[in-house]
């Protein structure tokens, strides 16, 4: 879930979209609510530092 503030500038469908295509899924949603998945663990770590640049910027 992303508040009203943050989902004016990124969109929480995008976010997790990005990175469950680092774990090799898919995933996505709308500006305020979204979920996703995948399924290559060996991936963890790069997705956790995509999350936190996507976030961030």
């Amino acid at each position: 879930y992303a508040g009203d503030e943050i989902s004016k500038e990124k969109s929480a469908g995008e976010i997790v979209r990005s990175i469950s295509q680092i774990l090799g899924g898919a995933g996505g949603g709308s500006s305020k609510f979204a979920q996703g998945g995948g399924t290559d663990k060996s991936k963890k770590e790069d997705a956790i530092k995509n999350a936190k640049t996507v976030i961030l910027e």
